[in-house]
């Protein structure tokens, strides 16, 4: 268990190591999906279910989105990330639609082919892939001296501000909780709703136990056109809008609470530092650790000794606004998330 407040914020890298693509993987994965192409009326290249939402929201809409697609996949052949090109193309409602339709459609089969993923059996999990991930140790601290008739309190001391459209955290911990403490599905489901996570950016859906559950998706359920019509709409990109109020305010609360920050597998872009960065705390209400700065760890994986020291400088300013002090103790760490809290175990 979390003896004190400590908050995980969650980036890329972290779904990653269930199995996830990268932000330059996720686009090139729908720059193919959106280069439609037919043969003697056969369609024989790209993703069909999104070539059918594209022509379905050019009957709702009286456009040509399936041109606006062909668009999107040349494009984003130059993109740093979707997210990047949509924010490009911003005017172009068709682009915004088809993109965030096609990140829903990856997503949805990207929980399909990562390691948490099981049609029926829990166990059908790749239990060998799942132990290398940061999940794994997570999960040790978060079960560590809690019986079973104090599961209820599980994540009494712990909270997550995660930045991914994908549902692995709250699949990880309904399986592993039920596995770990023989409880039903049902059980481990309700003990898992009171676990904090903010999404800046929204999910593709909230997790279901089964098809029957509506506006909401299994994890790695089947992508289909009205599907992606409905559920386009649940996630935003940095660039949609200024964040919403509530939620950079529940984000910078968690932040200013924390006795601990953990940062796994962020790129720390630039649009995303607002919501671990309290430039006027003051109007969120009274704090008592006025001075007293939390502990933070960060991975910075496969990053240049620049760009650590910078990461290192970004946070140390964040922090030490935050709490109005002229030091805070970072970690930042060329290390996978998974290994960063084993190396971290007893400080985190």
């Amino acid at each position: 268990m979390f003896i004190e407040e400590t908050v995980f914020v969650v980036g890329a890298g972290a779904s990653m190591e269930l199995g996830l693509p990268s932000g330059p993987e996720l686009a090139s994965q729908i720059s193919l999906d959106a280069n439609f192409k037919w043969q003697q009326n056969r369609f024989i290249e790209g993703n069909k279910k999104l070539h059918d939402f594209a022509h379905l929201l050019s009957q709702q809409f009286s456009g040509d989105a399936v041109s606006t697609a062909h668009k999107l996949s040349k494009g984003l052949t130059l993109a740093a990330s979707i997210d990047n090109f949509i924010a490009t193309h911003l005017d172009d409602p068709f682009m915004v639609a088809i993109g965030k339709a096609a990140i829903v459609n990856r997503i949805l089969l990207a929980e399909q082919n990562s390691y948490l993923y099981y049609r029926t059996n829990p166990n059908d999990w790749n239990t060998a892939q799942v132990k290398k991930s940061w999940l794994m140790p997570f999960f040790h601290k978060l079960v560590s001296g809690v019986k079973q008739s104090e599961i209820s309190n599980i994540f009494r001391n712990v909270s997550i501000i995660s930045f991914n459209y994908d549902r692995c955290i709250e699949s990880f911990l309904c399986t592993a909780i039920s596995r770990y403490f023989d409880c039903d599905i049902l059980t481990s489901f309700s003990i898992v709703s009171g676990l904090k996570i903010v999404r800046p950016y929204g999910s593709i859906a909230p997790l279901a136990r089964n098809d029957t559950v509506e506006n909401a998706l299994t994890y790695g359920a089947e992508p289909s056109v009205a599907r992606l019509s409905h559920f386009y709409q649940n996630i935003k990109t940095f660039s949609e809008d200024d964040p919403d109020k509530d939620i950079l305010h529940a984000a910078q609360n968690l932040v200013l609470k924390a006795r601990k920050i953990v940062f796994l597998g962020l790129a720390f872009h630039a649009q995303n530092i607002p919501f671990y960065s309290v430039l006027d705390a003051d109007k969120l209400g009274p704090r008592q650790l006025r001075g007293l700065s939390p502990k933070v760890f960060a991975t910075a994986y496969s990053r240049s000794k620049a760009d650590v020291e910078y990461i290192y400088g970004e946070l140390n300013s964040c922090i030490c606004n935050a709490y109005q002090t002229n030091s805070a103790e970072i970690y930042v760490e060329n290390l996978k998330c998974e290994q960063l809290l084993r190396d971290y175990s007893k400080s985190i």
